[in-house]
């Protein structure tokens, strides 16, 4: 679960991993949430407790079906973010973008393991 802001629009996901290795192996529920500090004070009074806080900057682009973010985070070169309805859209926009280089569908934290980090020593990621 994950309850997320980016200051003006406030969300809270919920996550189901099939195949975390797979490019359609993810679905995802998510729901727009007006207040991020009320949801955050009812997800502690049902004893969900943050585990980490971590900072990181999306921009956002629209290519054929796909959803596009440049994701930078601290501690690790930015990285290319492509979410779509089905592994068949994700792979077409590979192919118009002319990726030929290493494609992965890891999460967060298995990108960190590739910079020998592991973030859960890392309870608070920030760029200050």
């Amino acid at each position: 679960m994950r309850l997320r802001t980016d200051g003006k629009i406030t969300t809270l996901t919920i996550k189901h991993i099939a195949d975390g290795k797979a490019i359609d192996g993810v679905q995802e529920r998510e729901v727009g949430v007006e207040d991020f500090d009320q949801m955050n004070t009812l997800l502690e009074q049902l004893d969900y407790r943050a585990k980490s806080y971590q900072e990181n900057v999306r921009e956002p682009f629209i290519l054929g079906d796909c959803n596009l973010e440049v994701d930078s985070r601290p501690l690790i070169p930015a990285y290319l973010e492509i979410e779509g309805s089905n592994k068949e859209v994700v792979v077409e926009v590979l192919r118009k973008l002319s990726v030929s280089g290493e494609v992965t569908s890891e999460n967060t934290t298995e990108v960190y393991k590739r910079y020998r980090i592991n973030i859960k020593d890392y309870p608070t990621l920030s760029f200050s």
